[in-house]
């Protein structure tokens, strides 16, 4: 007996369309999709293709950290296999993983979100209306002991004299000034190099 599984996939797959970035995150203001974007979506389509979707967590991990402001965060990625049955039974398993980070207890809630809707892109090539490659990544530098001394002397410099005072403005005084009692140097590198022109152009 043929496997309905394989046509019933055929079918959610020309059945779905692409899913564009609808929300927003309100802290830094970027798009995204959401879980329940893809559930929305998927729902009706799973029920009239008789396909249902059954996960089992295969693997947990949990780690934290705390940010140069004092937050912790807890990261928690897990690896999931998802197993796609039809209404004869008949089935095929994806494997796939999800990270997540909250400064709360959300972080496994958020891994397992993350799981599932890459698992739906990817068995099903979800279109998703971008192309991810026009998207351009910087690494945060990395926060050691030897950085942050040099943060402490570069501040340092920076309000020594009077003159070097006088070109910084209120403002951006208190930012240096917060910087260097938060030690925190990933703010602190974003904004160097500006400062750093600022007094050399006006000295």
């Amino acid at each position: 007996m043929d496997k309905k599984i394989y046509q019933a996939l055929l079918q959610v797959q020309s059945e779905l369309n692409a899913l564009g970035k609808n929300q927003k995150n309100s802290q830094q203001g970027w798009a995204f999709r959401g879980v329940d974007d893809v559930m929305n979506m998927l729902h009706p389509i799973l029920v009239k293709c008789g396909v249902i979707i059954i996960p089992t967590v295969l693997d947990v991990k949990r780690t934290s950290t705390t940010t140069a402001k004092g937050t912790v965060l807890n990261y928690c990625t897990t690896t999931v296999k998802y197993t796609f049955y039809a209404d004869d039974g008949s089935s095929i398993e994806l494997t796939t993983a999800g990270e997540g980070m909250d400064s709360g207890d959300k972080s496994l809630s958020k891994s397992l979100s993350i799981a599932y809707k890459y698992a739906i892109f990817q068995a099903f090539c979800l279109p998703t209306e971008d192309d991810p490659d026009k998207d351009v990544y910087e690494n945060a530098p990395v926060v050691n002991n030897e950085n942050i001394k040099e943060m402490m002397s570069v501040i340092s410099s920076w309000l020594k004299t009077d003159a070097e005072k006088n070109i910084l403005n209120i403002e951006q005084r208190n930012a240096i000034e917060k910087m260097r009692d938060e030690q925190d140097y990933v703010s602190f590198s974003k904004f160097k190099d500006k400062i750093d022109t600022l007094i050399k152009n006006r000295l």
